[in-house]
């Protein structure tokens, strides 16, 4: 009864998860920063998808770049 009762749960809870994901932007699609890099042309692509030009993204994204790049650096 008890195994039941915990799986009855999880699908329910399961259920109620994926239904309060679609109201708060559920099928949006992430963007990672891996592979990134200024040669690539995904400043281009960003750009685009976001509806700023290419200088506007790549001075955002000089920031979190520079603190990325000292935080991995840190331990060293």
């Amino acid at each position: 009864m008890a195994a039941a009762a915990c799986v009855m749960r999880r699908v329910l809870v399961d259920h109620a998860r994926s239904r309060n994901s679609q109201k708060r932007g559920g099928a949006w699609k992430r963007i990672t920063m891996l592979g990134l890099s200024q040669e690539d042309g995904a400043e281009e692509e960003i750009a685009e998808h976001l509806g700023v030009s290419r200088n506007t993204v790549v001075r955002e994204l000089s920031l979190p770049r520079a603190w990325l790049r000292r935080e991995l650096t840190r331990g060293e």
